[in-house]
């Protein structure tokens, strides 16, 4: 029952002395609770999480800290935590998804559209805005574009 603070610093103990001079590294760890379903989590760097209520628009969860580096001071900042509910959704993302549809407020827009549809729907879209910058068809992006969708089950059960 560690909390992810505990956890996310063990992590960068170990992983701070193996970056390079210009290594950056983002970080989501999160851990969701069986009994109540709520996700505690840590967002380090240019990741970014939104969550989606059962019929309500997606908000934005709040990162706590930048990027991981060699220079990076200890981590002294508390975790997040959302109350996932039935039919409700989470989406990670890198910064490359992000930054290549525009932003977070414009990823907010492009995740609400999609909201009540099937999750691929939005991750074609993303994908379709990634490779409209691309002059050759096997070109790759310049940055990483990582995406992870969570639907939580609309016969979830709460236990008392």
């Amino acid at each position: 029952a560690r909390s992810c603070v505990d956890t996310v610093r063990r992590i960068q103990d170990e992983l701070v002395a193996t970056l390079g001079e210009k290594d950056k590294l983002s970080l989501f760890y999160g851990v969701i609770s069986r009994k109540d379903y709520r996700l505690k989590y840590m967002n380090l760097g240019g990741a970014s999480i939104f969550y989606a209520g059962p019929k309500k628009e997606f908000q934005e969860l709040k990162s706590q800290g930048p990027q991981l580096t060699r220079l990076s001071e200890p981590l002294s900042g508390g975790q997040g935590e959302v109350a996932l509910e039935p039919e409700g959704r989470l989406v990670v993302l890198s910064d490359g998804f992000v930054e290549a549809v525009g932003g977070p407020g414009r990823m907010n827009e492009l995740l609400n559209r999609f909201r009540d549809q099937d999750a691929n729907d939005a991750l074609n879209e993303m994908v379709f805005a990634v490779k409209a910058a691309f002059s050759e068809p096997d070109d790759m992006p310049v940055q990483d574009c990582t995406a992870v969708v969570f639907d939580v089950d609309s016969r979830l059960i709460r236990l008392a």
